[in-house]
Parts: C-alpha cells; structure tokens; sequence
C-alpha cells in the first residue's frame, strides 16, 4: 500500500507540474511582451536623441542591464555589423527562441525600415510596431490572468481526479 500511494504522489504531482509549466510558459511570453515595448521605446528615443546608426543603438541597448537578461537584445547588439542592419535584425527575430510567432509578425516591418528608409519613416515604422507590441502584452497578459490560473488549478485537479479513479 505504501508503495502504491508514492505512485499516487508522483502522479499528483506531475500532473500539477504540467500545469504550473504551462502557466509558466504564458507568464515568460508576457515578460518577452514588456521587454520587446520597452526595448524598442528605448531604441526609439536613443535614435531620436542620437541619430547613430540602428546597428550602434542595438549595441548600445545591448550594454544596459535592464537587457542582460534578454537574449533578444544580446543578439542584436552582440552581432557584428558586416551587412545591414535589417537583415541582421531579420535574422535575429527568426532565429530568436523566445518570441513568439505572433511577436516574429509584429517586428517584421523593422526589417523592411530600421537602416533602409530615411529617418522620419524610422520613427513611424517604429511608432506602429510598438502599438502593436503594447497589444501583444495585453493579450499576454489577459491570457495569463485567465489561462494561467485555469491550468495551475487544472493540473491539480486533474492529478486529484486521476488518483481518485485509479483508488
């Protein structure tokens, strides 16, 4: 019996791991979310002030410890400037493990502008990216309030309900 009851334990316990995982998952796309806004309203307002090169603002952005954490930022600001920035930036934002697909759509339109376009499209281009990636937190955010909460409770209940049919 007591060897019967560590297996319900452990199953409890991973279906509660499941569901912590998950939520996890939706808290760590919200926090992507708040960085990406606030990177980019800092890379805006450095090419505004500054008016260097986006390669040297990502660079410079790269350096700040609110970014050390972000390897988003780190890739960028870490990449050699041997092409143009825009492709760096494209292929940073492909290869980059922690945004989301929905987060790859919405900094697309950088490629196509950062280092391509006079500076005044910049700053429009920018000013729109970041409106869409203000939307994307909240819908990160509104998720994890809700399904958050749902899987963390889900992943215990479920463990519950599975120990209770297997008594």
């Amino acid at each position: 019996l007591r060897r019967k009851g560590n297996h319900f334990v452990m199953l409890l316990c991973s279906c509660t791991a499941i569901g912590f995982s998950y939520a996890g998952t939706i808290r760590r796309s919200r926090e992507t979310a708040q960085l990406l806004y606030r990177y980019w309203s800092d890379f805006l307002q450095q090419m505004t002030l500054s008016a260097e090169p986006p390669g040297k603002i990502a660079a410079t952005l790269g350096l700040r410890t609110a970014y050390t954490g972000f390897s988003f930022a780190q890739e960028l600001g870490g990449r050699r400037q041997s092409g143009a920035f825009s492709d760096i930036l494209r292929s940073v934002i492909q290869s980059s493990a922690e945004l989301t697909d929905s987060m790859k759509k919405t900094l697309l339109p950088l490629t196509e502008a950062l280092g391509r376009t006079p500076m005044q499209t910049e700053e429009q281009v920018l000013h729109s990216v970041l409106a869409a990636v203000r939307q994307e937190e909240k819908y990160w955010a509104e998720r994890e309030t809700r399904q958050g909460t749902l899987s963390r409770r889900l992943g215990i209940l479920g463990g519950i309900v599975l120990v209770v049919l297997l008594i």
